[in-house]
């Protein structure tokens, strides 16, 4: 944390009076990566997984010239990464998973051989702050960009099940994390385009032994919108 601290602080004070600033707002989609099979689905029974969703930026730049084509400084945003939604059949058991077990043998006190379907939802929101390069060709300006995602990655869960000895559960997971992201942006006039990669996105709750969602991995950002000075 104190690394991501000094990396802030050497990025806010990169920026020169001569920085333009500039308000950004952006909508576009966003890609989770799964976990993978087992958790919280199981590709042997049926199941969806959405995990592209409708996203958006909002944040300001400031951007500083270095010669008459070339600037630097600093972008500080709110990113939401939207909604990821699962509907999935799975075995009760994690240690009946690879076993696929049909449910027709259910043991309505063990819950073993039964089948439990999850229906969830997974988010992560949070702010990004990171160092800008930008290159103008006669008004087209292409930007480099590189820094950390502070966010609160939350997984909402419901879990029923056919055994009447296992009521309806709703569980509620999450917990701040912090991943690096690069990016690149192309800017033209007021209309403004960005594409971003984020090293890991993830709902985990600390202190709760290996708690999380279905997604769990790089995502990734595709964004347009508008860039305007102020």
């Amino acid at each position: 944390m104190k690394r991501l601290l000094g990396f802030m602080v050497i990025i806010l004070l990169s920026t020169t009076a001569q920085a333009e600033l500039r308000f950004e707002a952006l909508g576009g989609t966003c890609q989770y990566t799964k976990v993978g099979n087992y958790i919280w689905y199981n590709d042997a029974y049926a199941h969806r997984l959405d995990m592209a969703s409708r996203c958006g930026f909002f944040g300001i730049s400031s951007i500083s010239p270095v010669t008459r084509t070339l600037g630097h400084g600093w972008r500080l945003g709110y990113a939401d990464l939207g909604t990821a939604s699962t509907d999935a059949i799975f075995p009760m058991h994690d240690s009946e998973q690879p076993l696929h077990p049909s449910g027709k043998d259910c043991d309505p006190i063990t819950l073993h051989g039964c089948l439990g379907r999850g229906i969830g939802a997974q988010t992560a929101k949070g702010f990004s702050l990171g160092y800008v390069a930008e290159l103008d060709f006669d008004g087209s300006i292409f930007g480099l960009e590189a820094g950390a995602f502070v966010y609160e990655g939350r997984w909402q869960v419901k879990v029923t099940s056919e055994s009447a000895a296992f009521p309806p559960m709703n569980f509620d997971w999450r917990g701040y994390q912090a991943t690096p992201y690069a990016g690149l942006t192309f800017r033209y006039g007021y209309l403004m385009a960005m594409a971003r990669v984020y090293g890991r996105i993830r709902a985990a709750e600390h202190g709760c032994g290996g708690c999380s969602g279905v997604a769990n991995g790089p995502g990734t950002q595709v964004l347009l919108g508008l860039s305007v000075p102020f």
